[in-house]
């Protein structure tokens, strides 16, 4: 990632984002940062899991497996 001073920083998982905010921003910005990350992770594997339960009632589907795939996912992105 090019900063607008024209440092380079590489950014390889969230947590080398976080490290930017806060590097640059500051601790409450990156504060900030992660509550709203945190939301999201919540609101995302919310969503899911209604969508999983509502498609497992229509469709007699295996939910276990899903949710796997979906936890794997959010693991690999640091969401869980």
């Amino acid at each position: 990632m090019r900063l607008k001073n024209g440092m380079v920083e590489t950014v390889s998982c969230p947590r080398d984002f976080e490290n930017l905010i806060d590097k640059y921003l500051g601790a409450e910005c990156a504060d900030y940062y992660n509550r709203q990350m945190e939301e999201l992770s919540m609101t995302i594997k919310d969503i899911y899991a209604d969508y999983v339960c509502d498609m497992a009632r229509s469709m007699l589907c295996d939910t276990t497996k899903v949710w796997e795939e979906l936890e794997e996912v959010l693991s690999k992105y640091g969401y869980l």
